[in-house]
């Protein structure tokens, strides 16, 4: 995996995982090894998940 930080990524959202883990109990053992590459904020999209990335602003919003 390319080295995100590199490109100034600190936020890393993944979705459309396929299969579908069954249980949020399965998302720290699914990453894996991501965090000890990646060390911005890790996460695995749900549906219903919307983000938002403010005007002129580092935040990124979850809700």
């Amino acid at each position: 995996m390319p080295d995100p930080t590199r490109a100034g990524v600190r936020h890393l959202l993944f979705n459309h995982i396929i299969p579908q883990l069954p249980s949020r109990a399965l998302e720290g053992p699914w990453r894996g090894h991501r965090s000890q590459i990646f060390h911005g904020t890790i996460r695995v999209g749900h549906d219903g998940d919307f983000l938002s990335l403010p005007l002129r602003s580092d935040e990124v919003r979850l809700t």
